[in-house]
């Protein structure tokens, strides 16, 4: 189906990104681990630690490798990580795939994407 994005700054630090997405409410999160000045890692938990944010679905976009540590992170939390550069049918299955499979449970339709990513 169609999908719209809306992106969120990478000039905002780690805490008005967690407003902004609290007040924004997404129904799916593309976020980049990798942002000047900002963890995404941080993000994500903070995000989980949230109980009104927590059960927003995640897919995380990253250019570098993951440690180990963040690759504990997206495996307990059942985040799907796509490598840069990827590819515009990967994205796409991969928001089906995640938002799908987060909303079957409150079957309400995509509405929208939240993207914290470079400029």
């Amino acid at each position: 189906g169609d999908w719209s994005s809306d992106v969120c700054s990478s000039d905002l630090e780690g805490d008005r990104v967690l407003e902004t997405i609290k007040r924004e409410r997404p129904d799916l999160l593309i976020l980049d681990l990798n942002l000047p000045g900002l963890d995404g890692t941080d993000v994500i938990l903070k995000l989980k630690a949230n109980l009104e944010m927590m059960r927003t679905p995640v897919i995380v976009i990253t250019g570098g490798h993951l440690t180990e540590k963040q690759q504990k992170i997206m495996k307990n939390f059942g985040i799907p990580v796509l490598q840069k550069p990827w590819l515009e049918d990967e994205l796409r299955e991969q928001v089906e795939t995640t938002f799908l499979g987060a909303v079957s449970a409150i079957r309400r339709p995509a509405e929208k994407v939240f993207r914290v990513a470079r400029k």
